[in-house]
């Protein structure tokens, strides 16, 4: 790598490799510097990055997730990118531990099933206390013919749904891009996240006005109504299961039955909608 002070190419040694995952969405590296620091390097979602910064970086954070919504709406793919120093001893200790984690059939076992696992712990333990580089912004160019393939599947009338853990904005932009939305003046958006249903009778309520609304046009314009697209975020689609920290039997109940009836809402609107997507979502 290039030292930015001096101009010169120095060599870092990799010492630990801690690979990206729909469940993590990021990944970092461990690395020994030229100068024997070893330091940690990181890149993820904001959603995740900004949860594991070190504090006082309130005011660099702000300004750094304006500058990733400005290059979201440009369908760009932003990261956010930090690094963390760490201690020579720690490290070695973590070492260890992480070494007999991983080669561990139990723990390993734990985690190919989602169990809580020392693993995932140690690796957590290692992401911490990040101090902010920047974000990054990428373009992902789309394959040959994929607008047109899309535009002629929507033709023959199948509906298309994508899940993608990209932000809302990109999401959107990249969907228009290739023409599984159609701009505004053309198709409907119908936007689920925390500001438009920030909670699971919200969510309902406004699947009943907007399934009304569509209801409505379809019989008033016929032919000549919009469709509708559903976006939608992931933290919105987690209320499809019902809080674990419920203890009450009574309220553990409506929990349910308010999940289950907001089931069939999202189901009944998203099957008349003519593309669905899923943003920040992982499989």
């Amino acid at each position: 790598m290039q030292n930015r002070d001096t101009g010169k190419t120095e060599e870092v040694e990799l010492l630990d490799t801690i690979e990206f995952s729909s469940k993590r969405k990021r990944m970092s590296v461990v690395v020994r510097e030229a100068n024997g620091q070893i330091r940690l390097y990181i890149k993820g979602a904001d959603t995740v990055i900004s949860n594991i910064l070190a504090p006082g970086q309130e005011k660099l954070l702000r300004t750094t997730i304006a500058h990733m919504d400005s290059f979201s709406n440009e369908g760009l793919r932003c990261l956010l990118v930090g690094y963390a120093d760490i201690d020579e001893a720690w490290y070695t200790a973590w070492k260890d531990k992480y070494h007999q984690a991983k080669t561990d059939l139990e723990e390993l076992e734990k985690k190919k099933k989602l169990e809580p696992n020392e693993i995932e712990r140690l690796e957590t333990e290692m992401e911490a206390n990040v101090m902010l580089l920047g974000s990054t912004a990428l373009e992902d160019r789309l394959q040959d013919g994929v607008p047109e393939a899309i535009a002629l599947l929507a033709k023959a009338g199948i509906k298309i749904w994508v899940l993608t853990g990209d932000k809302e904005e990109t999401a959107i932009n990249i969907a228009v891009a290739c023409n599984l939305v159609q701009p505004k003046e053309y198709m409907e958006q119908v936007i689920i996240n925390g500001s438009t249903a920030p909670t699971t009778a919200a969510m309902i309520s406004l699947l009943d006005t907007e399934f009304a609304r569509f209801t409505h046009d379809e019989l008033q314009k016929g032919h000549n109504c919009k469709p509708r697209a559903l976006i939608i975020d992931g933290p919105s689609l987690m209320r499809l299961h019902p809080p674990v920290n419920v203890e009450s039997g009574m309220a553990r109940s409506h929990a349910e039955d308010e999940c289950e009836l907001l089931k069939k809402k999202l189901l009944d609107f998203g099957k008349r909608c003519k593309a669905v997507v899923g943003c920040r979502v992982s499989p």
